[in-house]
């Protein structure tokens, strides 16, 4: 088994530095840069949306092919297994885990952050379901996006309010069932995000419980909610193209926090048919630029999930923000 996981190991080393001279190759020859980005099929993908869209990846000089994902889920199973080398956004409660699971090191390129004007994760009520505040949730059957993130961040929202987590029936609900799962009564309160959340605002089927951005407000803020992720061994051996790689992203997070409304139009053509019409109605999205995170931040974050025990170990985190 052990000379298995070394062979492994190398083969994967020895495709990344094939790779790797492949796209010297292309540079010398005057060549686009080729690239494969993977992203997931979410409004949290945003930034690489806008790059692609506005040919911040063509200025680059990247000829770049963008490999969707359902979710972040697979996206990151395929970063930490070298089936890609570059993608995001990701939540850091996937990413961190991914990273203890495989051991896989992985740089942060800008964030994803939620606060007060800009929020991610909502609480939706049924219209009938006679909640008013968020302590009305006691007795009440509340559905959550079905990761252990949003199990943790609502019992800490419910602890704020006096209830305990054994007072709430909670319910994890795949996002595209908690439109339905609202409007036949299955739960009474959905806390969620998008594309759940705006569907079932928009289709009538829920109303917020309050527009206060939750987790940021009990937890702090800006809150950090996600990241784009390169693989270390490949920033290693392909320092240009990264670099260029992240400005680009860099050139899209500042089109975005400079046009935040229009922004969200670049988005539809990678999302579902179904959830494109919307777009429009999405919550403005806040980004930090890769020069501008702070590895502190990732820090606090990975304490606060290991006490919530949303991780159940430290992640090492140090020199892993992408400058």
């Amino acid at each position: 088994m052990r000379r298995g996981r070394k062979a492994l190991g190398v083969a994967l080393v020895v495709c990344i530095l094939a790779g790797a001279t492949g796209l010297f190759a292309q540079e010398r020859a005057g060549q686009r840069a080729k690239v494969t980005i993977g992203y997931s099929r979410l409004r949290i993908s945003l930034p690489i949306f806008v790059a692609a869209q506005k040919g911040y990846f063509g200025r680059q000089g990247l000829d770049v092919d963008l490999q969707p994902f359902d979710t972040a889920v697979p996206l990151m199973d395929a970063l930490v297994a070298g089936h890609i080398q570059v993608g995001g956004f990701t939540a850091f409660p996937i990413t961190f885990n991914a990273m203890l699971r495989s051991r896989t090191a992985l740089l942060f390129v800008g964030l994803l952050v939620e606060d007060e004007a800009h929020p991610i994760s909502v609480l939706l009520r049924r219209k009938d379901a006679g909640i008013a505040t968020v302590a009305d949730l006691k007795g009440k059957r509340v559905g959550i996006l079905p990761t252990i993130a949003y199990r943790a961040w609502l019992e800490e929202i419910l602890r704020r309010h006096g209830i305990a987590a054994r007072e709430v029936t909670i319910i994890p609900v795949q996002p595209l069932m908690t439109s339905s799962a609202l409007g036949s009564g299955q739960i009474d309160a959905a806390f969620t995000n998008d594309p759940a959340s705006t569907a079932a605002l928009q289709t009538g089927v829920a109303e917020l419980v309050t527009s206060d951005a939750l987790v940021p407000k009990y937890l702090w803020s800006p809150f950090p909610f996600g990241a784009f992720n390169v693989r270390k061994d490949f920033a290693d051996a392909n320092p240009a193209l990264v670099r260029r790689i992240v400005d680009a992203l860099n050139d899209g997070i500042a089109d975005i926090n400079a046009n935040p409304t229009a922004s969200k139009e670049h988005m539809k053509e990678y999302l579902p048919t179904e959830q494109r019409q919307f777009v429009r109605f999405y919550p403005n999205a806040l980004y930090v630029p890769s020069h501008q995170v702070d590895e502190q931040a990732l820090h606090k974050v990975a304490r606060s999930y290991l006490e919530m025990r949303i991780i159940e170990k430290p992640v090492l985190l140090d020199g892993l923000v992408y400058r």
